[in-house]
């Protein structure tokens, strides 16, 4: 019951295997895979990589399972620094610094305090700063989300903002899927879905 109340409410980031990113990005690779369809070439990566989805992330949990915090961490600081960091590494990174959250994912604070590490720079927003995301995006930023129950996660998932298109679309690195990684979605939804009462400056982090 307390583990059904905290899926329905976006506290746990584990990757069902109900989840349609589960089935679609098992045993598959995505080396070398970028998009360049956004205002900047972004590197992508995803937590079901068999290269990696079975490693782990802390004593009990899996890349695959519980890496979305770590994977998107990867996507961005491989696209905007010259470092290639993929989400082993970065997993391993963010558990030996105390953000892994075990059974539930990674604290929040893994995408600031992640992003800063690896000199970026960071700034938290909210569902009201519409026009500060979309100025961000359309500049070349990444902004990472941490998203609730909807059309990109059953429980709780953190994913890459990587563009806006010319209709006002927004474009997605989502750690757990390439399909929908390669769609554009309406605002509306990315605000409406991400995490209500997300910490650490959330549910948004524009980064650059």
């Amino acid at each position: 019951m307390v583990n059904e109340m905290r899926i329905d409410y976006g506290f746990t980031q584990i990757l069902q295997n109900t989840d349609e990113g589960y089935a679609e990005s098992q045993g598959q690779q995505y080396e070398g895979v970028t998009f360049k369809d956004g205002s900047r070439e972004v590197v992508y990566y995803n937590q079901m990589d068999s290269r990696w989805a079975d490693k782990p992330y802390g004593p009990r949990d899996t890349i695959g399972v519980s890496g979305c915090g770590p994977t998107s961490l990867s996507i961005v600081v491989s696209t905007l620094t010259s470092k290639r960091i993929d989400p082993f590494t970065m997993s391993n990174w963010a558990y030996n610094n105390g953000y892994l959250a075990e059974g539930t994912g990674s604290y929040h604070s893994l995408i600031p305090d992640g992003a800063q590490h690896f000199g970026l720079n960071v700034q938290g927003a909210a569902q009201k700063d519409q026009q500060t995301i979309i100025n961000a995006l359309s500049s070349g930023k990444l902004v990472v989300a941490i998203m609730g129950k909807g059309h990109f996660t059953s429980s709780g998932h953190f994913m890459v903002l990587r563009g806006v298109t010319t209709e006002g679309k927004i474009l997605v690195a989502d750690p757990a899927s390439r399909k929908r990684s390669e769609q554009e979605w309406d605002f509306s939804i990315i605000l409406n879905e991400a995490r209500k009462n997300a910490a650490a400056g959330g549910p948004f982090w524009i980064i650059s």
